[in-house]
């Protein structure tokens, strides 16, 4: 469970400390998603939410079926990210921005 916990502080370090200060230069320059881009941007974070819900139910109720429904949305994560990722080098090749 301790794991677990460090685990989520260290998520929570990378968003606040590199994503948010990465984001805020992006803004700065004028940078803006495609609309496909941000719909999948916000698509993962909404499963990744989902995920932090469950995660942290199943640490605290200690339910081992939540927990098995975590370690699957974990690998389904994984998978997603690497899918969104493939799609946002496809845009880039067809020429748009991101």
């Amino acid at each position: 469970m301790l794991n677990a916990v460090n685990e989520i502080e260290n998520i929570g370090d990378v968003i606040s400390k590199n994503l948010m200060t990465y984001a805020k230069k992006q803004i700065d320059t004028g940078f803006v998603f495609s609309k496909e881009g941000f719909a999948q941007i916000q698509k993962y974070h909404e499963f990744v939410l989902t995920t932090l819900r469950t995660s942290i139910d199943a640490l605290t109720t200690r339910d081992k079926m939540l927990a098995k429904e975590a370690a699957k949305r974990k690998e389904l994560g994984y998978k997603m990210a690497k899918q969104f990722n493939e799609f946002h080098l496809d845009r880039l090749r067809r020429g748009l921005k991101k």
